[in-house]
């Protein structure tokens, strides 16, 4: 179940990066199986095909290990390019979410504190308003 989650989150993290409204052809869905390779590859066409995604790669890490790694599809309608596990997408303010799950997780392990000031974890920040040495993670 946590596998198909996250499968999930990181395809709908992708759909704001790449969305387009120009022609579009439907990804071909998968024969059944109940393999999990073709459980993900049945579940992205899926979703590609829902949201008009032209092209993603994904990685499933499972006890910090890859299980699982593909692209899918083409990065751009306008110079199509088959999307491979290298293809770099720009993933804007998603990377947020990211960063604030591990935080949380390390303040779950206690190797930290939400109530920590940020400038003891990032010395190096320096703003003009001496305010921000306040800031708490």
């Amino acid at each position: 179940m946590k596998l198909r989650f996250f499968v999930f989150v990181i395809l709908l993290f992708l759909v704001q990066s790449c969305r387009t409204k120009q022609a579009w052809t439907l990804i071909e869905l998968p024969q059944q199986s109940t393999g999990l390779n073709e459980r993900i590859d049945a579940l992205v066409a899926t979703k590609m095909n829902a949201y008009r995604i032209p092209g993603l790669a994904i990685g499933v890490v499972e006890a910090g290990s890859l299980r699982y790694v593909k692209g899918y599809g083409v990065s751009s309608l306008e110079q199509p390019r088959a999307v491979s596990p290298e293809s770099i997408f720009h993933t804007a303010s998603v990377s947020k979410l990211f960063t604030a799950q591990a935080i949380v997780q390390l303040a779950a392990e206690g190797r930290l504190s939400l109530d920590d000031k940020l400038v003891d974890w990032a010395p190096g920040l320096n703003y003009r308003d001496a305010a921000f040495t306040n800031i708490t993670i």
